[in-house]
């Protein structure tokens, strides 16, 4: 698919196969870079249940435009994509609110996590020159030389790794950036928000409709759109 060009000798190692890493190695691999996509995890499409976050993602454009420079705008929006057209706050008096998410009527567009990943990851592979290594998990990194340590989480075996350039895409917890911090005069700082999030899965009903607590019937999705999921995940604000 990635035709040969000036890039096809650089390789590029791009740790963590979620979401951003899935889609880097498919930017990537349309330049012509021979890429080695590095997951902790096994192939999440061969499991049953996945670690990690289970709420929906909520796409906004920006989100479509990267899909769509990969080719998969239509398919994971169109066909799998929920229209989300407001918000519903609950103030403490027990009033609720819808909040639109733009003025003039467009809507951003709720998608299953696993499934954008497990996209990504099936066009990631369509390219000859993307390499998928699961189970493998970053103990270290050369940053200087780009030469990287990992840890075969199968195997219990060392496995050493070279390439011209490594990103990290292996999240907030980032190993790569762990091994950053151990440079000299790297600056760094972090801070948490005082708010957090649970999960409700709130069951639409029987005719598919979604209960006005959540949304109102005006800003509701079609109901069309409604019947095709199973649950409501709420955010709510602690």
């Amino acid at each position: 698919m990635a035709t040969k060009n000036k890039n096809s000798n650089k390789k590029i190692a791009v740790v963590g196969a979620g979401l951003v890493g899935g889609l880097e190695a498919c930017y990537l691999a349309k330049r012509g870079y021979e890429v080695h996509l590095y997951e902790y995890r096994g192939d999440i499409r061969a499991m049953e249940h996945v670690p990690g976050r289970s709420i929906n993602l909520a796409m906004s454009i920006r989100g479509r435009t990267g899909l769509k420079a990969v080719g998969l705008e239509e398919k994971i929006i169109q066909e799998h994509g929920i229209p989300m057209r407001a918000r519903m706050i609950h103030d403490l008096d027990g009033s609720t609110r819808a909040i639109p998410y733009n003025k003039d009527g467009k809507c951003i567009y709720s998608v299953g996590r696993r499934y954008v990943n497990e996209v990504l990851l099936s066009k990631a592979e369509e390219f000859p020159n993307v390499h998928i290594h699961f189970n493998h998990k970053l103990t270290g990194v050369d940053l200087d030389n780009a030469n990287m340590t990992f840890l075969d989480t199968v195997s219990n075996e060392e496995v050493k790794a070279s390439a011209d350039l490594v990103i990290g895409c292996d999240g907030a917890y980032s190993n790569v950036r762990k091994q950053m911090l151990k440079r000299n005069w790297f600056n760094y700082s972090q801070q948490y928000i005082e708010h957090a999030y649970m999960e409700l899965c709130i069951p639409p009903t029987p005719d598919g409709e979604i209960l006005d607590c959540i949304m109102s019937q005006k800003h509701n999705a079609d109901s069309s759109d409604a019947k095709k999921r199973k649950a409501i995940i709420v955010e709510v604000k602690l």
